[in-house]
Protein backbone atom coordinates (compact mmCIF):
# COMPACT_ATOMS: atom_id res chain seq x y z
CA UNK A 1 0.00 0.00 0.00
CA UNK A 2 1.26 3.46 -0.83
CA UNK A 3 2.37 5.67 2.05
CA UNK A 4 1.25 8.83 0.25
CA UNK A 5 -2.04 10.14 1.68
CA UNK A 6 -2.97 13.19 -0.36
CA UNK A 7 -5.34 13.98 -3.19
CA UNK A 8 -6.84 16.83 -5.19
CA UNK A 9 -10.46 17.49 -4.09
CA UNK A 10 -12.19 19.99 -6.40
CA UNK A 11 -15.36 21.86 -5.49
CA UNK A 12 -17.56 23.87 -7.84
CA UNK A 13 -20.93 25.56 -7.61
CA UNK A 14 -23.23 27.67 -9.73
CA UNK A 15 -26.32 29.70 -8.81
CA UNK A 16 -28.58 31.49 -11.27
CA UNK A 17 -31.50 33.74 -10.22
CA UNK A 18 -33.92 33.46 -13.14
CA UNK A 19 -36.67 35.46 -11.42
CA UNK A 20 -36.80 37.69 -8.33
CA UNK A 21 -36.77 35.35 -5.33
CA UNK A 22 -36.25 32.20 -7.43
CA UNK A 23 -32.86 30.67 -8.19
CA UNK A 24 -31.52 27.36 -9.42
CA UNK A 25 -28.19 26.00 -8.26
CA UNK A 26 -25.82 23.08 -8.80
CA UNK A 27 -22.84 21.89 -6.76
CA UNK A 28 -20.12 19.30 -7.36
CA UNK A 29 -17.40 18.20 -4.99
CA UNK A 30 -14.98 15.38 -4.29
CA UNK A 31 -13.79 14.34 -0.84
CA UNK A 32 -10.74 12.51 0.49
CA UNK A 33 -10.34 11.32 4.06
CA UNK A 34 -7.30 9.36 5.28
CA UNK A 35 -8.36 6.65 7.72
CA UNK A 36 -5.31 6.68 9.97
CA UNK A 37 -7.03 4.99 12.90
CA UNK A 38 -8.44 2.12 10.85
CA UNK A 39 -5.72 -0.49 10.34
CA UNK A 40 -5.68 -3.84 8.59
CA UNK A 41 -4.31 -7.16 9.87
CA UNK A 42 -0.74 -6.01 9.15
CA UNK A 43 -1.12 -2.86 11.24
CA UNK A 44 -1.12 -0.53 8.23
CA UNK A 45 -3.77 2.12 7.69
CA UNK A 46 -6.42 1.10 5.18
CA UNK A 47 -6.84 3.04 1.96
CA UNK A 48 -8.29 6.57 2.33
CA UNK A 49 -12.01 7.04 1.85
CA UNK A 50 -12.94 8.96 -1.28
CA UNK A 51 -16.26 10.49 -2.27
CA UNK A 52 -18.05 12.27 -5.08
CA UNK A 53 -21.12 14.45 -4.49
CA UNK A 54 -23.59 16.01 -6.92
CA UNK A 55 -26.41 18.30 -5.84
CA UNK A 56 -28.86 20.49 -7.73
CA UNK A 57 -32.06 22.26 -6.86
CA UNK A 58 -34.09 25.41 -6.62
CA UNK A 59 -34.18 28.02 -3.84
CA UNK A 60 -36.98 30.49 -3.19
CA UNK A 61 -37.34 33.67 -1.14
CA UNK A 62 -40.86 35.04 -1.50
CA UNK A 63 -43.16 37.63 0.04
CA UNK A 64 -40.29 39.87 1.10
CA UNK A 65 -38.51 37.01 2.85
CA UNK A 66 -41.52 35.73 4.79
CA UNK A 67 -41.47 32.41 2.89
CA UNK A 68 -38.14 30.73 2.12
CA UNK A 69 -36.95 27.25 1.27
CA UNK A 70 -35.33 24.91 -1.20
CA UNK A 71 -35.91 21.69 -3.10
CA UNK A 72 -32.84 19.66 -4.01
CA UNK A 73 -31.75 16.32 -5.43
CA UNK A 74 -28.37 14.74 -4.74
CA UNK A 75 -26.14 11.74 -5.09
CA UNK A 76 -23.13 10.86 -2.95
CA UNK A 77 -20.79 7.99 -3.79
CA UNK A 78 -18.31 6.82 -1.15
CA UNK A 79 -15.45 4.42 -1.85
CA UNK A 80 -13.09 2.57 0.51
CA UNK A 81 -15.35 2.96 3.55
CA UNK A 82 -13.61 1.37 6.57
CA UNK A 83 -15.52 -1.42 8.33
CA UNK A 84 -14.66 -4.20 10.77
CA UNK A 85 -12.86 -7.15 9.21
CA UNK A 86 -14.82 -10.19 10.36
CA UNK A 87 -12.34 -12.56 8.67
CA UNK A 88 -9.68 -12.01 11.35
CA UNK A 89 -9.87 -12.77 15.10
CA UNK A 90 -8.75 -9.24 16.04
CA UNK A 91 -11.80 -7.07 16.67
CA UNK A 92 -9.81 -3.94 15.74
CA UNK A 93 -8.77 -5.13 12.28
CA UNK A 94 -10.45 -3.09 9.55
CA UNK A 95 -11.08 -3.49 5.87
CA UNK A 96 -12.68 -1.33 3.19
CA UNK A 97 -16.20 -2.16 2.02
CA UNK A 98 -15.94 -1.22 -1.63
CA UNK A 99 -18.52 1.38 -2.66
CA UNK A 100 -21.66 2.89 -1.13
CA UNK A 101 -24.16 5.22 -2.79
CA UNK A 102 -26.71 7.59 -1.28
CA UNK A 103 -29.19 9.43 -3.48
CA UNK A 104 -32.45 11.22 -2.85
CA UNK A 105 -34.10 14.59 -2.45
CA UNK A 106 -34.74 17.15 0.28
CA UNK A 107 -37.41 19.79 0.77
CA UNK A 108 -37.09 22.55 3.37
CA UNK A 109 -39.37 25.51 3.92
CA UNK A 110 -40.00 28.23 6.49
CA UNK A 111 -42.87 30.70 6.73
CA UNK A 112 -43.47 33.70 8.98
CA UNK A 113 -47.09 33.16 10.01
CA UNK A 114 -47.27 36.33 12.12
CA UNK A 115 -44.78 38.81 13.59
CA UNK A 116 -42.37 36.68 15.60
CA UNK A 117 -44.08 33.37 14.75
CA UNK A 118 -42.24 31.09 12.32
CA UNK A 119 -43.16 27.61 11.12
CA UNK A 120 -40.41 25.48 9.57
CA UNK A 121 -40.55 21.99 8.10
CA UNK A 122 -38.25 19.62 6.26
CA UNK A 123 -38.59 16.27 4.50
CA UNK A 124 -35.87 14.08 3.06
CA UNK A 125 -35.79 10.81 1.17
CA UNK A 126 -32.55 8.80 1.02
CA UNK A 127 -31.90 5.64 -0.99
CA UNK A 128 -28.62 4.43 0.53
CA UNK A 129 -27.16 1.08 -0.45
CA UNK A 130 -24.03 -0.93 -1.12
CA UNK A 131 -23.12 -0.79 -4.81
CA UNK A 132 -19.82 -2.71 -4.81
CA UNK A 133 -18.37 -5.10 -2.24
CA UNK A 134 -16.48 -8.37 -1.95
CA UNK A 135 -18.67 -9.74 0.86
CA UNK A 136 -21.85 -7.68 1.28
CA UNK A 137 -24.50 -8.28 -1.42
CA UNK A 138 -24.97 -5.39 -3.83
CA UNK A 139 -28.18 -3.54 -3.04
CA UNK A 140 -27.97 -4.07 0.73
CA UNK A 141 -29.39 -0.95 2.46
CA UNK A 142 -26.93 0.94 4.66
CA UNK A 143 -27.67 0.41 8.33
CA UNK A 144 -28.68 3.43 10.39
CA UNK A 145 -29.76 5.55 7.41
CA UNK A 146 -33.50 6.38 7.52
CA UNK A 147 -35.25 6.21 4.17
CA UNK A 148 -37.71 8.95 5.14
CA UNK A 149 -37.19 11.78 7.61
CA UNK A 150 -39.62 14.54 8.59
CA UNK A 151 -38.87 17.46 10.91
CA UNK A 152 -41.12 20.33 11.94
CA UNK A 153 -40.76 23.13 14.42
CA UNK A 154 -42.65 26.21 15.50
CA UNK A 155 -40.87 29.19 17.02
CA UNK A 156 -42.23 32.34 18.59
CA UNK A 157 -40.04 35.31 19.48
CA UNK A 158 -41.51 37.85 21.91
CA UNK A 159 -41.76 41.20 20.13
CA UNK A 160 -41.96 43.64 23.07
CA UNK A 161 -42.16 43.92 26.85
CA UNK A 162 -39.67 42.73 29.48
CA UNK A 163 -39.22 39.38 27.66
CA UNK A 164 -38.56 40.99 24.28
CA UNK A 165 -36.27 38.87 22.05
CA UNK A 166 -36.82 35.75 24.13
CA UNK A 167 -38.13 32.77 22.17
CA UNK A 168 -40.24 29.67 22.65
CA UNK A 169 -39.83 26.73 20.28
CA UNK A 170 -41.64 23.43 19.72
CA UNK A 171 -40.15 20.66 17.58
CA UNK A 172 -41.00 17.14 16.47
CA UNK A 173 -39.31 14.60 14.20
CA UNK A 174 -40.04 11.20 12.74
CA UNK A 175 -38.01 8.79 10.61
CA UNK A 176 -38.93 5.61 8.75
CA UNK A 177 -36.41 3.07 7.50
CA UNK A 178 -36.55 0.72 4.54
CA UNK A 179 -38.33 -2.60 5.19
CA UNK A 180 -35.05 -4.33 4.36
CA UNK A 181 -33.48 -2.89 7.50
CA UNK A 182 -36.27 -4.41 9.63
CA UNK A 183 -36.79 -1.07 11.31
CA UNK A 184 -40.22 0.48 10.85
CA UNK A 185 -40.43 3.92 12.41
CA UNK A 186 -38.86 6.09 15.06
CA UNK A 187 -40.80 9.11 16.23
CA UNK A 188 -39.16 11.61 18.54
CA UNK A 189 -41.45 13.08 21.19
CA UNK A 190 -42.40 16.70 20.78
CA UNK A 191 -40.07 18.99 22.69
CA UNK A 192 -40.33 22.58 23.82
CA UNK A 193 -37.58 25.02 24.73
CA UNK A 194 -37.22 28.61 25.88
CA UNK A 195 -34.42 30.99 24.97
CA UNK A 196 -33.78 33.96 27.29
CA UNK A 197 -33.54 37.47 25.80
CA UNK A 198 -29.75 37.57 26.11
CA UNK A 199 -29.22 34.88 23.47
CA UNK A 200 -30.60 33.95 20.09
CA UNK A 201 -31.53 30.52 18.87
CA UNK A 202 -32.39 28.85 15.60
CA UNK A 203 -33.80 25.40 15.07
CA UNK A 204 -31.83 23.50 12.45
CA UNK A 205 -32.68 20.33 10.54
CA UNK A 206 -29.59 18.23 9.98
CA UNK A 207 -29.50 15.27 7.57
CA UNK A 208 -26.14 15.31 5.90
CA UNK A 209 -25.34 12.94 3.19
CA UNK A 210 -22.07 11.99 4.78
CA UNK A 211 -23.79 11.13 8.06
CA UNK A 212 -25.75 8.05 9.03
CA UNK A 213 -28.24 9.88 11.21
CA UNK A 214 -30.78 12.63 10.93
CA UNK A 215 -31.71 14.87 13.82
CA UNK A 216 -33.26 18.17 14.82
CA UNK A 217 -31.24 20.42 17.10
CA UNK A 218 -31.01 23.97 18.38
CA UNK A 219 -27.95 26.10 17.81
CA UNK A 220 -27.03 29.30 19.55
Amino acid sequence: MEDDKDAFTPKAGLTYEFSPGLAVYANYSRSFKPQWFSTDATGSAVDPEEGENWEAGIKYNLLEGRVTGLLSVYQLTRENVATSNLATPDLFDATVSGEQRSRGFEFETAAELAPGLTLSAAYSYIDAEVTKDNDIPVGTPLQGVPEHSVNAWLKYTVQDGPLKASAWAWAAATTAASPATRTTRLTSPATASWTPPSTTSAMTSVCRLTSTTCSTSGTS
